[in-house]
């Protein structure tokens, strides 16, 4: 009888020790993983908030250099056109050979080509980013994408800006004086404007260089600045008496 007793007893025993085992291994390690999760979250929410507290405490002097850097933009676009036709180049070619004393045989003026697109670098840097981001670090993109949203939002016009060049192309004979005038004249214009290229040779016959120069033109499209017609002065065109009749 006692035996059974103590066989009760240890069978008790042993399933005590089995439900021990079993809620240790199913609840408590389980909890405990959780726990090494929040901590790890929690590890990087209070870098977070480290994060955003040292930008609250330097939110004015944010804010001011944002307004100096609108300022500082806006300052530079003033200096690009905002459109560059056919006449707005023979007119530069004419200004260009009166200071230079250059006589043209071909001038090309081309059309618009887009060199660059304001927010498409932005975007393309925080795809990028996003692509070699890991899952613990996703929080910090996710705060640098936002400064980048509130820098359009300071200045929604700027993505709608394009950055144009129009090539212009001029077929030349100048002297060699000649020659350094131009560079130094187009160096200096106020307009953005660049030599690209320059080809010439000396003509033995003339004694005067003879050759190419590629002149690119910048614009800015999508700005609130409106194109400036140039001024063309009046220019007599046709005869009033097309036969040359006396009358």
């Amino acid at each position: 009888m006692n035996k059974k007793k103590n066989e009760v007893m240890l069978l008790l025993a042993a399933l005590g020790v089995l439900i021990a085992f079993v809620s240790y291994y199913f609840v408590f390690m389980k909890f405990q993983d959780q726990t090494a999760v929040l901590e790890t979250a929690n590890t990087q929410l209070k870098t977070d908030i480290t994060y955003l507290e040292g930008l609250l405490v330097n939110e004015k002097q944010y804010t001011e250099d944002i307004e100096t850097m609108n300022a500082e933009m806006d300052a530079i676009i003033t200096e690009f056109p905002s459109d560059f036709k056919t006449e707005d180049g023979l007119l530069f070619a004419i200004d260009l050979k009166k200071n230079a004393v250059m006589e043209y045989s071909q001038i090309d003026v081309g059309g618009a080509e887009p060199v660059y697109q304001f927010g498409s670098a932005a975007a393309a840097e925080t795809a990028t980013a996003a692509e070699g981001t890991s899952a613990p670090a996703a929080t910090e993109p996710a705060a640098t994408e936002a400064q980048a949203t509130d820098a359009a939002a300071q200045n929604p016009a700027a993505a709608a800006m394009c950055l144009n060049k129009i090539p212009v192309s001029l077929t030349f004979q100048v002297g060699y004086n000649g020659l350094k005038t131009a560079v130094d004249y187009v160096s200096r214009l106020e307009e953005r404007k660049t030599i690209d290229s320059v080809s010439v040779s000396f003509d033995k016959t003339t004694g005067k260089l003879v050759g190419t120069m590629a002149v690119n033109v910048y614009t800015l499209s999508g700005t609130d600045k409106a194109y400036e017609a140039p001024v063309i002065p009046d220019v007599p065109v046709g005869t009033g008496n097309l036969f040359g009749t006396i009358e």
